[in-house]
């Protein structure tokens, strides 16, 4: 039984990863797919490496916890186990999801500066041109031209 539930470690980690959001500037979550961005157009002032901070849900507590409960062989090491094991699966699942980023500085064309967070999953150097695409609730994505 035991045995059992210590598989629910690597099924825990894949579905926090699963659950993760894509913080790249080449990616569309869903629901932003069909919706209408204003596009400018600027020139990279810097570019500098930042820590996207993970995600924790009730995935990596509630597995953490049944994985802590596992281990106990009485009702007092179980509740002392899955109280250790939800604050530690929700500081696993914390570091699975961060990522490294990029704070990219851009003075646009109508001579604004903007700051624009995201995954570091494509190189800016200043002076580069580049196309900003800007949301109606302040999101906003720096791509290459």
């Amino acid at each position: 039984m035991m045995a059992g539930r210590l598989l629910l470690i690597p099924a825990i980690a894949v579905m926090a990863s699963a659950c993760a959001y894509s913080a790249s500037g080449q990616s569309y979550p869903r629901h932003e797919t069909r919706g209408a961005y204003n596009v400018e157009y600027g020139e990279v002032v810097s570019a500098r490496a930042v820590e996207i901070e993970g995600d924790a849900s009730l995935i990596g507590a509630f597995g953490g916890a049944e994985v802590g409960r596992a281990v106990g062989d009485t009702s007092i090491t179980r509740a002392i186990g899955s109280v250790a094991g939800a604050v530690a699966g929700h500081a696993i699942e914390r570091k699975i999801t961060a990522e490294e980023g990029l704070e990219i500085i851009v003075r646009l064309d109508r001579d604004d500066t903007i700051a624009v967070v995201q995954a570091a999953d494509v190189e800016f150097a200043p002076g580069e041109r580049v196309r900003v695409l800007l949301g109606h609730f302040g999101e906003a994505r720096v791509t290459p031209l």
